[in-house]
C-alpha cells in the first residue's frame, strides 16, 4: 500500500509538469488559440534594431575620435605644463647666476682688500674658493681670477710690492732692514 501513493504522486506530478510546458515556451499549437493582431517577436516595433557591422564600426570610429581629442588635449595641457616648468627654470637660473657673479665680485674685491694689507694667506685662501666656483662665472671675472693668482704669486717671490704702493715690509720679505 505504501507503493501506491509514491507512484501516485510520481504520476501527478508528471501529469502536472507536462501540462505546464517548459517555461518561456509557447504552449503547444493545438492549445494555443489564433492571434491575428499580434505580431511575432521579430516584427514588433519597439524593439530596439539589430546591430549590424556598420553600427559596431560607427561606435568604435566614435570611441577612437574621442580618445585621440582626449590624447590631444592631455597632450597641450603637459606641454603648456613643461613650458611653464621651462620657464620657471630659466628664471631661477638667471637668478642663481647672478647671484654666484655678484658674490664672485665680491671675492675678488675681498682679495684686493686681503692684498692691500699684505695678507698674502687671507687672499690665496679666498682665491681658491673663486677657483672652485671659477666655471660658474663670466670670463671678466675668470680673468681677474688670473690675474690675482699671478699677483699673489709674484708678490711670494718678492717681485711685487702690495697694492699700497710701498715696497713690503721686513716681516713681509723676512729681511732684517735696511742694513746700515
Amino acid at each position: 500500500m505504501r507503493r501506491i501513493p509514491v507512484t501516485m504522486m510520481c504520476a501527478i506530478t508528471l501529469a502536472a509538469l507536462s501540462a505546464c510546458g517548459e517555461q518561456g515556451q509557447p504552449p503547444a499549437a493545438e492549445d494555443a488559440a489564433p492571434q491575428a493582431d499580434v505580431p511575432p517577436p521579430a516584427q514588433q516595433t519597439n524593439a530596439p534594431p539589430e546591430p549590424t557591422s556598420d553600427m559596431g564600426l560607427t561606435a568604435a570610429r566614435q570611441k577612437a575620435g574621442e580618445a585621440a581629442e582626449s590624447a590631444a588635449l592631455a597632450g597641450r595641457q603637459a606641454l603648456d605644463a613643461a613650458s611653464e616648468a621651462a620657464g620657471i627654470l630659466a628664471e631661477r637660473g638667471n637668478e642663481l647666476a647672478a647671484a654666484v657673479t655678484e658674490r664672485g665680485r665680491e671675492m675678488v674685491a675681498d682679495v684686493r682688500q686681503y692684498l692691500a694689507e699684505n695678507d698674502l694667506d687671507s687672499a690665496q685662501g679666498v682665491l681658491d674658493k673663486l677657483k672652485g666656483i671659477r666655471g660658474a662665472l663670466p670670463e671678466s671675472v675668470q680673468g681677474e681670477i688670473d690675474r690675482l693668482q699671478q699677483r699673489i704669486d709674484n708678490m711670494r717671490a718678492g717681485g711685487e710690492a702690495p697694492a699700497g704702493g710701498s715696497e713690503p715690509s721686513d716681516a713681509a720679505t723676512g729681511g732684517g732692514g735696511s742694513g746700515t
